[in-house]
């Protein structure tokens, strides 16, 4: 691990700040099981981050020449903070969706160690060191003492005072308890309106925030995972479906992706046997048919929706 004054550090530190490198917390899972929770980022957004900032990495990678291009520089810098010990490369514990789960999720719970160490932007990387400690902490820190004197002292405080910061926390309670029951109230209205979920500070309820980016960004609108036929599907929709209505499909998007398969089959069975009448043809022989292959159907459970197969290509590119 490299000191305070080392110019990556320093660039690491920059990172996790809030205008920086978006992260998540997880576990890091260690061969025996056991494990620490750390903070990890997606290789994706540490690269997009410095095709949009390439002047921060100019004095630390060597330029860009002919030959060498700023896909190479953000490589370079990622293997420098490997060998500092600055990151360290990890996978996904479970490479498979869950049952009922269309894809893999965005920040998974449980990471391992990869192997390979080497610059691979569909990753994720975890940082190997504390975070750097903010300006606040030490404010937070000299206010604790003063706060604990001040609910102290709050009972030879003047009338007029306790009742005033009593009716302020009161105030402030019910704003908070409005919000939370408005978000819940627009979150049902937009689902069984459009399928889709729309959230008031969605982050005002994650456990994984600060206090002032629990209200960042203000709302939200996307389409939930499914978990089941017809999951993110509007309320009236899954009506008309479960009296089988027109584009009715019990299994979710899954008999679609199995008739994909059987057309790919048989057209790749047809194309065999052209190629096959086409040699036999070349050698002045007679094409011996062959009886045809027969297409097995997969198990439903390793079938998604191509709907949302297309989606999560989207989202990776």
């Amino acid at each position: 691990m490299q000191g305070a004054g080392c110019p990556y550090k320093n660039l690491a530190d920059s990172l996790r700040e809030k205008k920086g490198v978006p992260f998540a917390t997880a576990k890091l899972e260690s061969a025996n099981g056991d494990g620490d929770y750390v903070e990890f980022f997606r290789g994706k957004d540490f690269a997009r981050y410095f095709r949009a900032n390439p002047e921060k990495m100019n004095d630390l990678v060597q330029p860009i020449r002919p030959g060498r291009t700023e896909e190479d520089q953000i490589r370079d810098l990622m293997h420098f903070f490997v060998n500092k010990g600055l990151v360290l490369k990890n996978d996904r514990k479970y490479k498979r969706p869950k049952p009922g789960k269309p894809r893999l999720v965005k920040w998974p719970r449980t990471i391992e160690m990869s192997r390979d160490q080497s610059w691979d932007e569909s990753v994720f990387y975890s940082w190997r060191y504390d975070r750097p400690t903010s300006f606040w902490y030490y404010i937070g820190t000299a206010a604790i003492p003063v706060m604990v004197i001040l609910a102290c002292l709050f009972p030879l405080a003047p009338w007029w005072m306790r009742m005033a910061f009593i009716y302020s926390l009161m105030g402030l309670l019910s704003v908070l308890l409005g919000i939370i029951a408005i978000r819940y109230v627009l979150y049902c209205l937009f689902w069984v309106v459009t399928g889709y979920s729309f959230w008031l500070f969605p982050n005002m309820m994650s456990d994984e925030v600060g206090v002032m980016d629990a209200f960042l960004p203000v709302v939200s609108f996307e389409k939930p995972e499914a978990s089941g036929a017809g999951a993110s599907q509007p309320l009236f929709q899954q009506a008309t479906a479960q009296r089988g209505g027109a584009g009715y499909d019990p299994t979710g998007g899954k008999a679609h992706a199995s008739q994909k398969l059987r057309e790919e089959f048989e057209a790749e069975q047809a194309a065999r046997i052209m190629k096959a009448q086409a040699e036999a043809a070349a050698r002045g022989e007679e094409y011996v048919e062959v009886e045809p292959e027969v297409f097995v159907p997969p198990h439903p459970d390793d079938l998604v929706d191509l709907d949302e197969d297309e989606e999560v290509k989207k989202d990776e590119l």
